[in-house]
């Protein structure tokens, strides 16, 4: 079993996957979804957690929240 951190961020606007995205281009999205209920919501992989890009979003998005999440990877 190994176990695969990833960034969840979220920001109660819609239509702002692009400018998400754009902020961390260095790691790929696993996962990302833009809701009716007006929130832009984003997974990305990185390979640990990765506190200065939380807080780059956090300056970039004042209304956003970040949360590490890590996935289990069964072998």
């Amino acid at each position: 079993m190994r176990l695969a951190a990833h960034l969840f961020v979220q920001i109660p606007e819609p239509a702002q996957l692009e400018q998400l995205r754009a902020l961390s281009s260095r790691y790929s999205v696993a996962w990302e979804a833009q809701n009716d209920d007006g929130w832009s919501k984003l997974l990305l992989r990185t390979p640990q957690i990765d506190r200065q890009l939380q807080a780059r979003y956090g300056r970039a998005f004042p209304s956003c929240s970040t949360q590490t999440v890590f996935i289990k990877q069964l072998i």
